[in-house]
């Protein structure tokens, strides 16, 4: 039995070679072979960071998007 603390975290890999990390806040992270990440809110929102880290959606849960180029223009649809 495990004692978690509020800045506790605890991870596991999965079939598909997906890093998971859950955190007691209610978010989810999945880091990708290929370097990406996405991050998924307790309130549904989604944000998807390239390998690079340049390129950023945001998919809220409203079904709002938010992208941030490379070059660091915001596109929000």
């Amino acid at each position: 039995m495990h004692a978690f603390t509020r800045n506790s975290e605890f991870s596991l890999t999965t079939f598909k070679n997906v890093y998971d990390k859950c955190r007691l806040n209610l978010q989810v992270e999945k880091v990708y072979n290929n370097g990406a990440r996405e991050i998924v809110f307790a309130n549904g929102t989604r944000k998807q960071i390239s390998s690079d880290g340049k390129s950023i959606i945001v998919s809220f849960f409203n079904g709002d998007l938010k992208q941030i180029m490379p070059d660091q223009r915001v596109v929000s649809k």
